[in-house]
């Protein structure tokens, strides 16, 4: 239960030897999760006459002596608490992952058996044909007569959505008779019926899809989330959807009804009514996206919260003793906290997405563990704070929010949710509200700096609306306002966030603005994110063997380790505070093209080829429609929705890019002794051993650097 604290288990008894492994079966550092294996005299030989379930949890043991040692796989995850005292933090096979989120099914399980309607609740999470993992809740009822009573249904669901995520709330509730049993008498999990013979409550009149065109979106929706019956009001993303799913749904509304969706109109309209609602509107005006796009020029920009803070004037703190970070578990956040635990004596406090302080601090170590960063460095001076930016003061109580204005002496805003396929109404509670959040942090207590990392995509294609080949770091806003709604919701929130600070910074509140273009790994180790555009696109074309002829299309690529030193160095300046630095390569020359990259990739042993841009989308969408574990499948839509006059990709909008003049950057950088290193094809090899290592992509014997 979120909350409470885990149960110890105690440690081994000796000549018991036991370990905390992760999924590559590597120890974790005390305080990170991992599952539980155990060593030594006490392990068997196995399970009398079940070969195969002695293979699977009796193993090698690779940290013994021994050669002919074994040791046990136990299935429970634990932590330890770093006295070898360890924590029981429950079943591997109950932890789920749903939307990108780690969900502990037994949590769900309690909230649902809490409820005084419900004698028994179990909780799973199948997954359906296409391989997409769904919360399914098996509810016994203390009244059978409720078995077909839909308000009950909702009164279960209403109640966990009090207590829990919606990513944890279960997209569908199967009302049972009774719960099969095993010969011990627990119920049986694995006898519950599955997800194709789920059935579902009747619906009433008034929430059945009344207009043909209503009826054929619910029906798209049953196929898409393998649920029988769809309700007028239903919510796409409340019965399971994601992101995955939601490129599904537009492929086939695109083939039935004959109509391009943008995928935004999934986030936008997530009703079956909604969104027939926008198919409508989108064929009155011919299939013209303009009609549903964030159109800049008329979007609210928040005001920012008024300054309390006693002192109206601060510089940056020479030796800061207390800094609030957020983002400290993505890529860039995750160097910046290194950096600052390097480089200063301060107290980090890093907000970070968890229930407790517990879970918040694994996170941070698993982070990283997962970038190669010194775990041991967290610990007595990475201080979790568990929260979220798109809550009211960052989803503190007022007592802990005031106490951190009054505390911390600089702020560094890294925290967003990066998205290129999510449209700005639902990146905009986090990344623009969720600032305002953090403003208030800066303005309130005593008055502080505030660090904002942006992004170089804020001024959008320039280069193709404009011809403006180089864009200056003291450029004004607006050059983009009148083509970003072309782009995506991430550049757009963005932008509005920069507009809100400006009025910030007149208000008197002290911002610095740093705009990273694409960030790579790091130079020296090819710890990168896996997750990112850029790493994507470079698995995703090798796993299909062809990659999109772009040739002027520039990345404005730094390594992270120049970047969160860069940001770092630059921000500690008293004479930078206020400014804005562009975190690009230092000339146009030291950037590297789009089509380099494959054929750097080339030279390291890898056949591709090199195709048009639309035989390109053609090819990697019929790849996907057969097989959708290419790592570039979530961003079909970014690459494949025509958005400008209808013939043009947001890629092919960029394909001019503008380059990107950081004179400010490098003269705060003077004598600092940073160097931005160039991303060339030795350090491209350097990351593709990288992705070789961590199994991303199949060994490929690279020719020679000076072939």
């Amino acid at each position: 239960m979120p909350g409470l604290k885990p149960p110890p288990i105690g440690s081994a008894i000796p000549q018991v030897q036991t370990y905390v492994l992760d999924e590559a079966r590597q120890p974790v550092a005390p305080g990170t999760a991992g599952e539980l294996y155990i060593g030594g005299v006490g392990v068997g030989r196995g399970y009398l006459n079940r070969p195969n379930i002695t293979a699977e949890r009796f193993l090698p043991d690779p940290f013994a002596a021994d050669e002919t040692a074994r040791m046990y796989k136990s299935g429970d995850r634990v932590r330890d608490r770093g006295d070898g005292i360890l924590e029981f933090l429950g079943r591997a096979d109950h932890q789920v992952k749903i939307r990108g989120f780690r969900v502990e099914l037994f949590e769900i399980e309690a909230l649902l058996n809490q409820h005084s309607t419900v004698q028994e609740g179990i909780v799973l999470a199948p997954e359906d044909a296409l391989g997409n993992k769904r919360l399914v809740a098996y509810v016994l009822p203390n009244d059978p007569q409720t078995a077909t009573d839909n308000d009950w249904i909702a009164a279960l669901k209403s109640h966990l959505q009090t207590q829990l995520p919606s990513y944890m709330v279960p997209a569908q509730f199967c009302v049972l008779e009774s719960l099969p049993l095993t010969p011990s008498g627990k119920v049986d999990r694995k006898a519950l019926p599955a997800l194709d013979d789920l059935g579902s409550a009747p619906l009433a009149p008034e929430d059945q899809p009344q207009t043909t065109l209503e009826k054929q979106v619910a029906k798209i929706w049953s196929q898409v989330l393998g649920i029988p019956t769809i309700g007028l009001y239903d919510d796409f993303f409340e019965l399971g959807g994601s992101s995955l799913l939601a490129a599904q749904l537009v492929s086939l509304i695109a083939e039935d009804l004959n109509i391009e969706l943008p995928i935004r109109c999934v986030y936008e309209s997530p009703t079956v009514a909604t969104l027939a609602q926008t198919v409508e509107i989108l064929r009155q005006a011919g299939g013209n996206a303009f009609s549903v796009l964030t159109d800049l020029t008329t979007q609210a920009i928040p005001q920012p919260p008024s300054i309390t803070a006693r002192q109206q004037t601060q510089t940056a703190p020479a030796s800061p003793e207390a800094v609030f970070l957020t983002g400290a578990t993505g890529f860039l956040g995750a160097f910046l906290l290194h950096e600052l635990l390097q480089q200063t004596q301060a107290q980090v406090f890093c907000l970070v997405r968890a229930d407790n302080r517990q879970e918040a601090f694994a996170r941070l170590q698993d982070t990283f563990t997962k970038y190669g960063l010194p775990v041991a460095n967290l610990t007595g001076r990475a201080v979790p704070v568990p929260g979220n930016l798109n809550q009211l003061r960052l989803g503190l109580s007022k007592i802990q929010f005031a106490r951190l204005a009054d505390q911390v002496d600089v702020i560094y805003h890294s925290g967003a949710m990066v998205n290129f396929v999510k449209p700005y109404s639902a990146l905009e509670a986090e990344n623009v509200l969720g600032t305002r959040e953090v403003l208030k942090l800066a303005g309130q207590g005593k008055l502080k700096p505030m660090n904002y990392i942006s992004t170089v995509g804020v001024f959008g294609a320039i280069a193709y609306f404009t011809g403006q080949s180089m864009v200056y770091e003291d450029d004004d806003l607006d050059l983009s306002r009148d083509f970003l709604c072309w782009d995506d919701g991430y550049a757009q929130s963005k932008w509005v966030t920069e507009k809100m600070l400006l009025a910030a910074k007149a208000q008197g509140l002290p911002i610095t603005v740093f705009r990273p273009g694409f960030i790579a790994g790091n130079s020296h180790t090819g710890a990168t994110n896996l997750r990112d555009f850029l790493s994507r696109s470079l698995l995703g074309c090798i796993q299909l063997g062809a990659y999109p002829d772009l040739a002027n299309f520039k990345n404005q690529v730094v390594t992270v380790d120049y970047a969160s030193q860069a940001i770092l160095h630059i921000s500690q300046q008293p004479e930078s505070v206020g400014g804005t630095f562009h975190i690009t390569p230092w000339s146009p020359a030291r950037d590297f093209a789009w089509n380099n990259l494959f054929a750097w990739a080339q030279d390291y042993g890898y056949t591709l080829q090199r195709l048009p841009y639309r035989r390109w989308k053609e090819q990697l969408s019929e790849h996907c429609r057969h097989a959708q574990d290419n790592v570039l499948y979530p961003l079909l839509p970014f690459l494949n929705e025509t958005i400008y006059e209808q013939k043009l990709t947001v890629l092919e909008l960029y394909e001019n890019t503008a380059d990107f003049d950081c004179s400010n950057a490098i003269a705060a950088l003077k004598g600092s002794g940073i160097q931005c290193p160039v991303v060339d094809r030795q350090m491209l090899f350097t990351y593709l051993d990288a992705f070789v290592h961590q199994q991303q992509l199949p060994q490929s014997p690279p020719l020679s650097l000076s072939a």
